[in-house]
């Protein structure tokens, strides 16, 4: 090496022992040197340094301890590493923080080497530093950053991911053993690997994938993988782009792996409930009519036929209000049971909202889908057990058949509703075809609604009355009060068409209101016209009975009217001991009142004896079909019931009386009352003011 000459690299300096270099070295002003001798302690610095210390370089010079005082004390350690380096011979290239005249901080990158003599004595050390405080903020910024995205990408479960196409190379970040169970050296060792744990059915689609990225495309795929040890599948939402060369050939691909499975967890469950019931587990409307208009749209132009079965429970309104909601659900639970289980794999059952269940049947013909309604009704013919609760509820269904009955699924729903109303108003627990004339009875239905509401409005409802007969001596012992409905349009309206349709839309409650008020009214006219005092029994229907303030509204008319409280006898359903706690509430409050409870239609719902002992009767009234099998080999069941009664200390009303033989019978057995034909038809108010001016 020249004497004059220095040589100044990143991985070593070196410099040639002669004073003439070295002070030109140090009176260099662009020169950054410096240089102290260990024999005096000297230290000489070059101008340069000046710009960096914001220090002059005669101060350095002037106080060799200077410099030490100027190092930053957490880097004190390095400063010391420096020095037993250079002391040992070795050069040295070193980054420590210094602090300037002004308190402000920065980095110095030192590059250092010993000085030897002839003898290869160490007698100084010598180096080059360089102000490297933005390269460093730079660097500092850069980890952060790196330290960030890697936050980022272990939070979302992101693997970063590139293959050679060149050379075969796969290449995973670290993070692919935590988050699949696979160390990221495993897709170096193997390169098929990642295709090897894919989920096979998805095999095709991220080949589709593959494709697309050889072509130079971006692509984005989600499918799933078999997490290796423990089977576990998880969902991958793979992003990739190729890599091209010069020539703007591909040359490899890279992209970002990211574990959606959460994710795609929380998309099918919403997607789940979007088309799900959420009580009962079964399809809802909404992917009923999806699947409805796949199947249409496949038939179409075929032979196939497929069929709709409309299903709703009856007396499920009822069962809900006596019952209360939580039966109601259990019930609706158990009958997505039952259907499901008779349907077995042959189409779909979904629930509608309500009560309402559509049963698709694919690929089927008039006399398969009539077996399967029959089996339904036949099913439902046995009780449902809610939780220790024997409920029976029996289903109305309505069949529409495509392509006949419909060439699109609202038409086909619709139809299949309309056969099920038909179904209902034929008696209920049964089915029925669709046929053209039942849109004209549903449009009847609509518009006797609307007239039913102005009825009510403009006071179109009138009372008959039958009288009830002591069978002892023949005498009227009391009227039960009839509603009749006189439309300007209709004339005389069977309560038949539309004492239904007012439980059903809750125009009973304000109907029944009237009735119970106008009987009143009737009896305490009769009775203050000096008449015998009979009592009157009003029919109140469940859904009435139930309304909170109906205790109330009771005792509201009693004051209005000023009848005396036992002279009103309300008659009631069987249906009231489904709900026996809340049906004893009531009945108790009515009995402090002083009226008298009967219970109607007796034997024709589902009665429990405890439960009739405990609901505190005045009454029971027998119905009709009983008394009809009078001189059969059934007339025994009538005998028996009458014995009940008595037992029970209640009094007995025989319905639907309507010859002598029916009197003598129940007389022999010891019936206390009835009411029929036999004796009277019911009859204005005026008639049966004759006949208690007669009995007077």
């Amino acid at each position: 090496m020249n004497s004059s000459q220095i040589t100044h690299t990143n991985s070593e300096i070196k410099i040639e022992h002669n004073e003439t270099n070295i002070e030109n070295i140090i009176g260099n002003e662009f020169s950054t040197f410096w240089i102290r001798d260990l024999t005096t302690g000297h230290l000489k610095v070059s101008k340069g340094i000046e710009v960096i210390y914001k220090r002059s370089a005669e101060e350095f010079n002037e106080d060799p301890t200077l410099w030490e005082t100027l190092f930053y004390p957490e880097d004190l350690d390095v400063i010391e590493k420096i020095e037993n380096q250079l002391l040992k011979g070795e050069t040295t290239d070193y980054e420590y923080r210094v602090i300037l005249p002004d308190g402000s901080i920065r980095w110095i990158r030192d590059q250092a080497a010993p000085l030897m003599d002839a003898q290869n004595n160490i007698i100084k050390t010598y180096g080059f530093i360089t102000d490297v405080t933005d390269y460093k903020h730079l660097q500092i910024e850069l980890t952060k950053n790196r330290q960030h995205f890697q936050q980022i990408i272990e939070s979302v479960d992101m693997i970063i991911w590139t293959f050679n196409m060149l050379t075969g190379d796969t290449i995973y970040s670290s993070n692919s053993a935590e988050i699949f169970g696979i160390p990221s050296t495993a897709f170096q060792e193997n390169s098929n690997l990642w295709w090897e744990i894919i989920h096979p059915e998805d095999v095709d689609s991220a080949l589709k994938h593959l494709h697309i990225l050889e072509q130079g495309k971006p692509t984005s795929n989600t499918y799933r993988i078999i997490r290796p040890g423990n089977g576990q599948i998880r969902w991958i939402n793979d992003r990739a782009i190729s890599i091209k060369d010069k020539q703007n050939r591909v040359i490899g691909f890279q992209g970002v792996k990211v574990d959606v499975t959460e994710s795609k967890m929380t998309e099918e469950k919403i997607h789940y409930m979007a088309f799900h019931d959420s009580l009962t587990g079964l399809p809802n409307r909404y992917h009923l009519n999806e699947r409805l208009e796949e199947l249409l749209s496949l038939y179409q132009g075929t032979t196939s036929k497929l069929s709709i079965l409309f299903i709703d429970l009856d007396r499920f309104k009822l069962i809900n209000d006596t019952l209360g909601h939580y039966y109601g659900d259990l019930l609706l639970i158990e009958t997505a049971k039952r259907l499901s289980d008779i349907l077995s794999a042959k189409g779909m059952v979904s629930r509608q909202g309500g009560d309402e269940f559509i049963l698709l049947l694919e690929d089927t013909g008039r006399s398969e889908v009539e077996e399967i309604a029959k089996k339904i009704i036949e099913r439902f013919t046995f009780p449902f057990d809610l939780e220790g609760k024997e409920i029976f509820s029996t289903p109305s269904i309505g069949i529409s058949m495509y392509p006949e009955d419909g060439q699109d699924s609202d038409t086909l729903v619709r139809n299949a509703d309309l056969s099920m109303y038909e179904a209902k108003r034929k008696g209920k627990n049964r089915y029925r075809f669709f046929e053209a004339t039942q849109i004209k009875t549903a449009s009847n239905t609509v518009s006797m609604e609307i007239n039913l509401r102005k009825a009510l409005r403009n006071q179109e409802f009138l009372l008959h009355y039958q009288p009830i007969v002591n069978l002892e001596n023949g005498e009227m012992t009391g009227v039960e009060a009839l509603l009749r409905w006189e439309s300007p349009n209709r004339g005389l309206v069977s309560p038949l068409e539309f004492i239904p349709l007012a439980e059903e839309t809750g125009l009973i409650v304000p109907i029944g209101e009237w009735v119970m008020l106008q009987a009143c009214q009737q009896l305490k006219q009769w009775h203050n016209l000096g008449y015998k005092k009979v009592d009157i029994s009003v029919n109140v229907s469940m859904r009435q009975f139930q309304e909170e303030n109906f205790v109330c509204s009771v005792e509201q008319v009693l004051t209005k009217t000023g009848l005396e409280p036992h002279y009103l006898t309300i008659e009631i359903t069987e249906s009231i001991m489904q709900n026996t706690n809340e049906s004893i509430s009531i009945i108790n409050k009515l009995k402090e009142l002083g009226v008298k409870i009967a219970i109607d239609d007796f034997g024709t719902g589902y009665s429990s004896l405890s439960v009739l002992r405990d609901l505190s009767l005045d009454k029971i009234k027998i119905d009709k079909t009983f008394v009809n099998d009078i001189g059969t080999n059934k007339d025994f069941i009538l005998k028996t019931m009458i014995d009940l009664a008595k037992n029970l200390k209640m009094q007995i009303v025989a319905e639907g009386i309507e010859n002598g033989q029916h009197v003598e019978f129940l007389k022999n057995h010891n019936c206390d009352f009835g009411q029929g034909f036999y004796f009277a038809r019911p009859s204005s108010a005026h008639a049966i003011e004759d006949k208690l001016k007669k009995q007077a």
